[in-house]
């Protein structure tokens, strides 16, 4: 929330505990999104789509609605946002999971999964640009290959940002 509450909404309630390990956002509120035909913000208080960089690193937040009935090409990113390839990221959809892919040229896409509801939270994506060194994979492990990246880990002064389809 804008005044630094952090409210669990909904799901699982099996547990008396909730874990809020890897959660990170931009304190800033950068860029709107350029949303596709068919999507616009979702409204009610939740975060316009929106996308932020800090060097290479690029974060989009927000929560975006489907008026239209229609998945697929859901924004794009300006050509200054894009990622050097292709990514695929596992994205939150109320109960279920949802595939966003990124393409090169900026354009952001439904993938596959969950979309039993006309909406995508955008929050807890991130990534680099270019990132720097290839991973070593052991165990029968490779790059997924198809247009995705080759497996990748970037440092950045104390932190390790990976970016891999394997």
């Amino acid at each position: 929330m804008t005044d630094g509450r952090i409210l669990w909404v909904t799901g699982g309630k099996t547990h008396d505990w909730l874990s809020i390990s890897g959660i990170s956002f931009s304190i800033k509120r950068g860029k709107l999104l350029k949303l596709s035909s068919g999507w616009k913000p979702y409204g009610g208080g939740y975060q316009t789509p929106r996308y932020r960089t800090s060097g290479d690193l690029v974060v989009l937040s927000g929560l975006m609605r489907n008026s239209s009935g229609k998945w697929g090409h859901v924004a794009t990113l300006p050509k200054s946002a894009a990622p050097k390839d292709s990514l695929v990221f596992n994205i939150n959809h109320h109960e279920g999971t949802a595939r966003l892919n990124i393409t090169k040229d900026g354009k952001v896409y439904w993938g596959a999964g969950a979309k039993k509801y006309a909406w995508i939270s955008l929050d807890g994506v991130k990534y680099l640009r270019n990132p720097k060194t290839r991973l070593k994979t052991i165990g029968g492990w490779k790059g997924y290959g198809g247009g995705y990246p080759e497996p990748t880990a970037t440092r950045i002064g104390d932190m390790v940002y990976l970016s891999v389809v394997i």
